[in-house]
């Protein structure tokens, strides 16, 4: 959606990892200082997870998965 290149259901599980990040760590995932570097994170930054609070290896690897860049890889 940020590149204007159209969306489908992908955009859909992209949201739900973003839901799930957001109540594990109380934070969006690529959250910059102002929307346009949010945006920029949103397509180049690597998905990063804080040391705390600890979570599980299989709640962050669902989230791994939610949030692959790729739409078609999702």
């Amino acid at each position: 959606m940020i590149n204007a290149n159209g969306h489908s259901a992908p955009v859909d599980w992209w949201s739900f990892g973003i839901l799930i990040y957001e109540l594990v760590y109380g934070t969006t995932p690529f959250r910059g200082s102002r929307r346009d570097e949010t945006f920029d994170n949103v397509v180049k930054a690597p998905l990063r997870f804080p040391a705390k609070p600890a979570v599980s290896p299989e709640c962050q690897s669902l989230i791994t998965a939610l949030l692959v860049k790729d739409p078609a890889k999702r």
